[in-house]
């Protein structure tokens, strides 16, 4: 595009957008600390673990009974929760 296609919103949402892909992972870690939001490692155990129920498989063999019970205590609710609460803004915020 053209300097004079390119409005003011479109400079604002590039920098914001910008902006959130830079602090992406420092987001996840306050969410996380703030209990909103599962560590990193929490939410590929507790991926991982339903997964391997999804296939049949015995995660406990797989992974090990601690992983397994971590990812059992894991809050799942708080997760995706968020995770619907993020796509219905994006949602919104691309029609």
């Amino acid at each position: 595009m053209c300097a004079n296609c390119i409005t003011n919103v479109d400079v604002v949402g590039g920098t914001l957008l910008a902006a959130a892909a830079a602090a992406r992972g420092s987001i996840r870690q306050l969410l996380a600390k703030a209990g909103v939001a599962m560590p990193t490692t929490e939410q590929r155990d507790f991926r991982v673990v339903r997964f391997l129920r999804d296939l049949d498989l015995d995660p406990v063999a797989i992974l090990g009974a601690e992983t397994v019970a971590r990812a059992d205590a894991a809050p799942a609710f708080q997760a995706t929760r968020l995770a619907a609460v993020m796509r219905s803004h994006t949602r919104s915020a691309i029609a």
